[in-house]
């Protein structure tokens, strides 16, 4: 993992908008099936997490399925 002090990542996690994110990932997926890691990438993101977190919010919520793992 990079040096970046937990503070810091703390700080970016709260500043997020989890609502934007969301939208964002829908409008990615539009109806097609893609794995965090392709979604994160269609964002401009290197890492899953930047939407694998949603995903999964978006899943309990039953706005998307869940078909892969993402390894």
């Amino acid at each position: 993992m990079m040096d970046i002090p937990r503070q810091t990542r703390r700080e970016s996690y709260e500043a997020m908008d989890k609502e934007t994110r969301k939208r964002k990932i829908l409008a990615v997926l539009d109806g097609r099936e893609m794995t965090a890691r392709e979604i994160a990438k269609k964002l401009g993101f290197h890492e899953r997490n930047a939407a694998a977190p949603r995903l999964t919010e978006l899943r309990k919520a039953g706005s998307c399925l869940l078909y892969t793992s993402d390894a």
